[in-house]
This record gives C-alpha cells, sequence and structure tokens, in this order.
C-alpha cells in the first residue's frame, strides 16, 4: 500500500508589531472581503473539499480505550502509596521541589511563614524592577500569610493536611481562585467567584498555598504571551524573549523559582509551549480528566487545564491530586481510575514502544531536532524501542483543530505506546521591537510553535512536555510525549526518567529565585 505523503506545510504570514499592526487591523476592519482572503490564504477553507467518514464528536473520548482500561484497572492506591511511589521515584533535577519545602518544614528549621515571607519579598523586588520576570499578575500578602500560618500550626501539632502543605502554587487567570477576580487575561472580562475552582479546592485539600494568579495571553488566543493591555511576562532565561503562552506566567513562575508547581489550560499548546520555553515540565491530561469546572470555557472540546511542574514528582503528583470525576460534569464520569503506579519503573523500560514520524520528527530547527534524538539515545538506552510510524493528513488536522481524526491514532497506537516529537519547531523568539505596546501577530511564528501540539487537543490524548537541554543561545527546548486516551500514568514515568537521564544537564535560569538558600 502507498504510504501517506508528509504534507503538513509552514504556514506563510507577515510578522507585524507596533504600529504596523495597528494600520493592518483598520485594514481588516474595513476593506470588505480582506479578512476573507486572509483566511482563504493561510488554507482555513480547505477543510471543505476533505470527506469525513466518522460522525463527528463534540468531545474526543475513544470507548474502545476506556473499555480496555477499564476491564484491566486495579484497585486504587490508597494516599500513602502514592505518595510513597512519587517520594521514592524523585529524582533531584537542581531545582525547587516540594518535597523541599516539606522536609524542611518537618524539621522544624523552618516555618512556611519564614518561606511565604521570603517569597513575597522577592516578588515585591522583581514588580519594582523596570524590566523583570513578573510572571505573577495578582498577589495578597495578607491572604498568603494567612494560609501560611495555618500550615505553620498544622506542621507544628504534627497534622499537615498532604503532601503539598506549606507549598506554593500560582493559579493562571483562567481559573477561579479566591480572593482574586478571575480576568481571562483581559480588561473587559471580571468574574467575581464565590468559590475556587475544583482543581483549585482538591490543591487546598492537600495543604497547597495558593499564591495568586499567573498572567495569560488574553483570552488564551496566541502562544507569545504577549499582553500590551494586562501584563507581558518575560522569560526568566532571557528577559528579552517569550515565555509562550497561553500559559506563559504559569511557566514563567515555576521556572524562576518562585513555586515548583503551577496551574495552566491547554487549548492549543497553551500548556506545553510555555513549559518547553521555560524549560520545564508541562502536562496536557487526557479530554475531561481532571474538572474543568470553574475555569472559563474558551475551548472546551479542545481545551484542558492541567499542571506544570519544575520536576516529574511534582508534576505526576499535582496530577494525581487533582485528577479524577466530578459528580458536577457529566464528560467527567466516564473515565478509567488514575495511576501513577508505573512512575518509579525508570531503570528498565523494555516493552516500551516510541512511535516516531521521522518526516514530521525532523520538521523542526536542527538544534531542537539534535537534541530530541540525543534525548531518545538515552530512552533506548534503558530498553525503549523506538517504532517507525506514518501520521497521514497532518494538514486538514491542523487546520480542523475541531473536526475527527480519532481512527488514525487509534490504529497507530496499536502498534506503539507513545508518539514523540519535540516539543515545539522553534525555541522561544525574541520581543520583537514594539510588540510590548501595541501587540504582535505573527502566525508563521505561531504555526512554528504549534507545530507539533495540535493532535493532543483535537483528539483528546494526553501529552507531556520534558526538557532536554539549550539552544545555542541558551534557550530551552522541550521533548513531546503523547499516549492513547487515559495513559497519563505512562507519560509520568517517561518524564521521570527524563529526570532521571536529563537532570545533570539543567541549567537554573540567570533569572532564579533560590527560596530555599
Amino acid at each position: 500500500m502507498h504510504e501517506p505523503k508528509y504534507d503538513l506545510k509552514p504556514i506563510i504570514a507577515p510578522r507585524l508589531s507596533g504600529w504596523p499592526l495597528v494600520a493592518a487591523a483598520n485594514l481588516v476592519e474595513w476593506v470588505p472581503g480582506l479578512a476573507y482572503f486572509l483566511g482563504k490564504d493561510s488554507g482555513l477553507f480547505d477543510l471543505k473539499k476533505v470527506k469525513v467518514d466518522t460522525i463527528p464528536t463534540y468531545y474526543p473520548f475513544d470507548q474502545e480505550t476506556y473499555s480496555l482500561l477499564v476491564s484491566n484497572a486495579s484497585k486504587p492506591l490508597s494516599a500513602k502509596e502514592t505518595v510513597d511511589i512519587l517520594t521514592k521515584g524523585f529524582h533531584p533535577n537542581g531545582f525547587t521541589a516540594s518535597v523541599d519545602y516539606v522536609a524542611l518544614y518537618k524539621s522544624g528549621k523552618v516555618t512556611p511563614v519564614d518561606l511565604m515571607t521570603k517569597m513575597l519579598d522577592y516578588i515585591e523586588e522583581d514588580e519594582a524592577k523596570d524590566v523583570g520576570v513578573k510572571a505573577l499578575l495578582k498577589y495578597a500578602r495578607e491572604d498568603i500569610m494567612k494560609q501560611a500560618q495555618a500550615s505553620k500550626i498544622r506542621y507544628q501539632s504534627g497534622k499537615p493536611l498532604g503532601p503539598l502543605d506549606g507549598v506554593p502554587i500560582a493559579v493562571k487567570d483562567e481559573m477561579n481562585a479566591l480572593p482574586y477576580n478571575t480576568n481571562v487575561g483581559t480588561v473587559c472580562i471580571d468574574i467575581r467567584p464565590e468559590e475556587d475552582a475544583v482543581i483549585v479546592q482538591r490543591l487546598r485539600e492537600a495543604g497547597a498555598i495558593i499564591i495568586g494568579k499567573a498572567a495569560m495571553h488574553e483570552l488564551g488566543f496566541d502562544v507569545t504571551n504577549c499582553n500590551p493591555f494586562v501584563r507581558t511576562p518575560r522569560n526568566p532565561y532571557n528577559l528579552n524573549h517569550w515565555t509562550g503562552g497561553s500559559s506563559g506566567g504559569s511557566g514563567a513562575i515555576v521556572a524562576s523559582g518562585v513555586c515548583p508547581i503551577s496551574l495552566g489550560a491547554d487549548g492549543g499548546g497553551s500548556i506545553r509551549i510555555p513549559a518547553a520555553y521555560n524549560g520545564i515540565y508541562g502536562l496536557k491530561p487526557t479530554a475531561a480528566r481532571l474538572p474543568g469546572a470553574g475555569a472559563y470555557p474558551l475551548a472546551p472540546s479542545v481545551g484542558v487545564v492541567g499542571p506544570l511542574a519544575s520536576n516529574a514528582h511534582d508534576l505526576a503528583l499535582a496530577y494525581y491530586l487533582t485528577a479524577g470525576p466530578n459528580k458536577m460534569e457529566n464528560n467527567t464520569l466516564l473515565q478509567p481510575l488514575k495511576s501513577i503506579a508505573s512512575f518509579g519503573n525508570v531503570a528498565n523500560l523494555n516493552g516500551v514502544k516510541i512511535g516516531v514520524y521521522y518526516p514530521y520528527f525532523d520538521d523542526a530547527d536542527p538544534e531542537i531536532v539534535q537534541q530530541c534524538k540525543k534525548a531518545l539515545e538515552d530512552y533506548v538506552e534503558l530498553g525503549a524501542k523506538l517504532v517507525p510510524i506514518t501520521i497521514p493528513n497532518l494538514q486538514n488536522l491542523r487546520n480542523a483543530h475541531s473536526t475527527l481524526g480519532m481512527n488514525y491514532l487509534r490504529d497507530i497506537f496499536q502498534e506503539v505506546d507513545v508518539i514523540v516529537t519535540p516539543t515545539t519547531g522553534i525555541t522561544s523568539p525574541e520581543i520583537p521591537k514594539g510588540a510590548l505596546e501595541y501587540g504582535l501577530t505573527d502566525y508563521s511564528t505561531s504555526g512554528e510553535a504549534m507545530k507539533y501540539i495540535f493532535l493532543a487537543n483535537l483528539l483528546g490524548i494526553p501529552a507531556v512536555s520534558c526538557p532536554i537541554g539549550y539552544s545555542s543561545k541558551g534557550m530551552p527546548i522541550g521533548i513531546q510525549f503523547q499516549a492513547r486516551w487515559w495513559n497519563e500514568d505512562l507519560l509520568l514515568r517517561l518524564a521521570n526518567a527524563n529526570d532521571c537521564t536529563q537532570s545533570s544537564k539543567f541549567k537554573k535560569p540567570s533569572n532564579y529565585f533560590s527560596i530555599l538558600e
């Protein structure tokens, strides 16, 4: 049978920032037919020519995979068993992790009040700079210290709430978190919530200290996190580069050392792109694996909430504590048991088949491809097997980002356990002149950033981005693994293997806050 040709084409569009962008926006608004011409030129109408044989679905679930996993499901782990697995599987990578906080608190040498005071002092110093990371959009000192004091008392009485007690966590401005309003990165939306988002509630139940709202791209509509009206955070590795978006603040605040975990949302790579650009981990879960209640419904058919973290241990911990059904959300009820049972099993990856579509894999910046291939060598040394695969109709799937290609993936996952690609086709670009004041449109560059992310959103599968190295300019590079529906356990195991094999290469950014020193 003839193998389909690799058909993903680069997006050709002008880059506009500053006053030229303002002028172009006015032209599109006032010149009849110009918007249609631009859409046609970018290929957005090519889908009209595509024949779809299957019935479209709003939520991209795969019933066959669900049935298989339910039939093979083991009994759920207890809280202690889960923490034991994650703790034993922890591999330090030089960045501050939740276990570092907890160990100090339990020793009695330092209290949550001490560390939150130090953290707030740093945030205020960063705020006072002309150019700083400035990833935290809103914070309330009084509320943070109230949480810290409650955590201090729990430790002193020997009764911490859970494995995140006293650990600071930031929340993307797309999710409700008291006492803050939710503005979704805008000046026009102003929601005054009466309660936390469910995912935030679950973290509080484990003792987490919610430190405020992280900056995001306006309405999540691009992947730079350029936001002239509210705030544009800067990349800790180079303040003249983008953080990625739309969860750019969530990525930058973890990379800068302020907190080991943050919450983001991913409707088009918005967790994974900031993770790659900022040199941290990011998990896009299976559609409806985590509850979305209390998050603004920007793209409910393709978007999900999920964690970003400085290390694989905290990524798995945040996932496990927040995943699972919410009785008020019907789409979350039909899911197999969550698991992290294989997390610590990284010394031997025998039997794990990693699918590589080489024309797709190689279609990135050469430095990225080189680093990703080097990282794969380490997985092979641990016993994993690389299997060549083909992913047909990538061009139409990218154009769609909303109609069906699930049959393709179901067939591919009969052959392999995961699909590997670079996370992004480029490293974080430099911020162009005028963009911070008037915004930016650069669809060509955004297309390179989003080249490898749309399958997971479009088809509902889970994906993880792992840091693996740096470009010649010192900007982080990420590798992405995508698994069949509901198989976050395997992705987290591979992320943990990444910490084992790559952590010696990790470099803290020049703008890093070492809270424990």
